[in-house]
């Protein structure tokens, strides 16, 4: 898949690791496949317009991971201060 796609953060930029090779630094069984294919659908539905239940924008990594919702939805944490987002979906 693409690595740019996939390269984003908000607040901490690292060329050198996408957000597949990050989360199977921490999940080495999870498939690159299926990750990659989760994101892409996630971003699909964010590029649509999909919202959570409180109204606001999908944060596209978490649902990739956990179905579609917004950062605070998904965390509990009200800024995504120093979390990965997709360049694409930050456009």
């Amino acid at each position: 898949m693409t690595q740019d796609l996939f390269a984003a953060t908000l607040t901490k930029p690292n060329p050198n690791k996408s957000i597949e090779e990050k989360h199977l630094e921490s999940n080495p069984n999870d498939s690159r496949k299926e990750i990659e294919s989760a994101i892409q659908d996630a971003l699909s539905s964010y590029k649509k317009g999909e919202r959570c239940q409180r109204g606001t924008p999908i944060w596209v990594i978490g649902s990739a991971f956990v179905g579609n919702a917004c950062f605070k939805c998904i965390t509990g944490e009200a800024m995504p201060n120093e979390d990965y987002e997709i360049d694409e979906a930050l456009r």
